[in-house]
């Protein structure tokens, strides 16, 4: 159950990616018990139809029968609808975080790596007038992008070993947080056996778990943009990662 998970993730200490591996198999469940929940779903309104359309031709008793069924199907499906988002974006696209921010961190290297190639002759002459010139400016903006493009990939490994370490102390906040949370209005009245509390909380806690993790692993790219502005460089090489 949620509750389970929460309970794991507190007191278990699974590592830095033990929380990630926890949550991708909570999401597992959801897609599993989904997926036999809609078969027995679809082979019981097989049956209640076939039952429907005996007694629609001798009472009204079917038509009555029809309409009930057709309403708690509604009420149904918005609940699995919700269940499959939670549990795709646990199962899926949480442990895949890593890899596509690595990812298009990759190809924005690449792309900064081509910048460079064909600014490398205009660097060139502005290296012959280092005291700076009136037509080709200073050459030390030009040898601050060199050095981002040769420390970037570098970075880039450790942004990813930081991401996994910060990740890990977040995700024991926001376990901790919302777990003291639900025992607080658990005491007030809220219990995660209501259905509909219990995936309203399990959607709340997986939206701050994926927003969370997003801003952690944003350091893969953001790493690289970010110390050579200790050192006064401002500005970016290759494309937007994070809009891409």
């Amino acid at each position: 159950s949620f509750g389970t998970i929460v309970s794991l993730i507190v007191s278990g200490h699974p590592g830095p990616l033990g929380a990630i591996l926890y949550l991708q198999t909570f999401g597992y469940i959801i897609l599993t018990i989904i997926s036999i929940t809609f078969g027995l779903m679809l082979i019981g309104i097989f049956a209640s139809s076939l039952g429907e359309n005996v007694m629609n031709c001798m009472q009204p008793v079917g038509f009555a029968a029809a309409e009930t069924l057709s309403y708690v199907s509604y009420l149904v499906m918005s609940a699995f609808a919700g269940l499959l988002a939670i549990g795709v974006f646990l199962a899926v696209y949480l442990p895949l975080l890593p890899f596509i921010y690595f990812t298009f961190g990759v190809l924005s290297w690449l792309v900064a790596v081509f910048e460079t190639m064909i600014a490398a002759p205009i660097v060139a002459l502005g290296i012959i007038h280092p005291e700076g010139h009136d037509f080709w400016g200073k050459a030390e903006p030009a040898v601050m992008l060199t050095v981002n493009v040769f420390l970037r990939p570098s970075l880039m490994l450790f942004g990813l070993i930081a991401a996994i370490l910060v990740g890990y102390v977040f995700v024991d906040i926001v376990t901790v947080g919302f777990g003291q949370a639900i025992l607080n209005m658990q005491d007030k009245g809220a219990s995660l056996s209501n259905p509909i509390e219990a995936i309203c909380m399990m959607g709340l806690y997986t939206f701050l778990i994926i927003v969370g993790y997003s801003q952690c692993f944003k350091l893969i790219t953001e790493t690289g943009n970010r110390v050579l502005s200790w050192l006064g460089f401002q500005g970016q090489l290759g494309m937007q990662t994070d809009e891409a």
